[in-house]
């Protein structure tokens, strides 16, 4: 996937939380644009797991689908405060 839209994705408002699914069978869901977080070029992403404080590195590139799913308010992240920050 480009990675410009990858970003437009995510940040759109309202955000839609999205599955993801990789050539290697894993998929990772999206329920948060807080979920997300962009390297400078766009084109690496870190996805926290907040179970048990791991995290992934994954390519955009390398994104085969996303799929759209039903709409459920989740709060924000732990690590974005108020401001956004």
């Amino acid at each position: 996937m480009n990675p410009s839209e990858f970003k437009k994705l995510v940040k759109d408002e309202p955000f839609r939380p999205f599955r993801m699914y990789y050539p290697s069978g894993r998929t990772f869901e999206i329920e948060s644009s807080d979920q997300v977080l962009f390297s400078g070029d766009l084109r690496t992403i870190v996805i926290p797991d907040t179970t048990d404080g791991t995290f992934d590195i994954l390519d955009v590139i390398m994104i085969e689908r996303i799929e759209t799913l039903p709409r459920d308010p989740k709060p924000r992240m732990w690590w974005i405060n108020q401001n956004g920050h």
